[in-house]
């Protein structure tokens, strides 16, 4: 086999291409998926996981966090402690 400096920079052309297009559509993706809220934390991170393997050069690392919220609408009492209503994938 022989190498070919022209043949090299072609292949790391069309890689660096393919990355960028891919990295440009993940974080499109990223954004429908940081936006859903999850039931439980597992929902959350099997989502993380179906989302890690669509991409070929790519790889999320998000954290799951809860989303809180008091029972009643207006200002809470002193000793009210919020809920957790869902979790959201957080990057």
């Amino acid at each position: 086999m022989i190498f070919s400096e022209a043949a090299y920079q072609r292949e790391r052309q069309t890689l660096e291409r393919r990355q960028a297009k891919e990295r440009a559509t993940a974080a499109r993706e990223w954004r429908k998926v940081g936006q859903q809220t999850f039931q439980c934390q597992a929902d959350a991170e099997a989502a993380c996981a179906q989302f890690n393997r669509r991409w070929k050069y790519h790889l999320a690392t998000p954290q799951v966090t809860p989303l809180t919220q008091y029972a009643r609408r207006g200002r809470p009492a002193e000793g009210d402690r919020p809920e957790v209503m869902g979790y959201q994938l957080q990057c």
